[in-house]
Formats: C-alpha cells, structure tokens, sequence
C-alpha cells in the first residue's frame, strides 16, 4: 500500500468510527494521517527516506 491510499482509507473508515463513538480512535487516525502527510511532504528532501519504504508500503500506484 503506498502513503496516498493509506491517508485515502483512513478517510473513509472514520465515518464508521464517528457511528460507533470512539474519539480516542479518531484522534489517534488523525494522528496518524498528519504524519503520513508531512512525512510524505517531506520524502522527497531526504535522500535516505526516498530509497527506503515503510513496513507494508509498497511503490507506485495501488489499484486496490
């Protein structure tokens, strides 16, 4: 999975948990979401985090 579809499905589930009541889980998504952002933002500035991914990030594009 790489970085925009992660932040892309965050999104989507967070209605679900809005429903469900559990703001300590939002807030942890928002969280979370925030540093996927500014650590893509950033990607591009550092030469090591270019050439290594996250644990579970994939290159490219995710059809899925």
């Amino acid at each position: 999975m790489n970085i925009p579809k992660a932040i892309e499905i965050k999104y989507k589930y967070q209605y679900i948990l809005q429903d469900a009541s559990l703001p300590e889980l939002i807030e942890a998504d928002n969280l979370s979401i925030e540093a996927l952002k500014r650590f893509q933002e950033g990607r591009p500035k550092c030469l090591i985090s270019t050439v290594l991914l996250l644990p579970g990030e994939t290159e490219g594009v995710d059809d899925g």
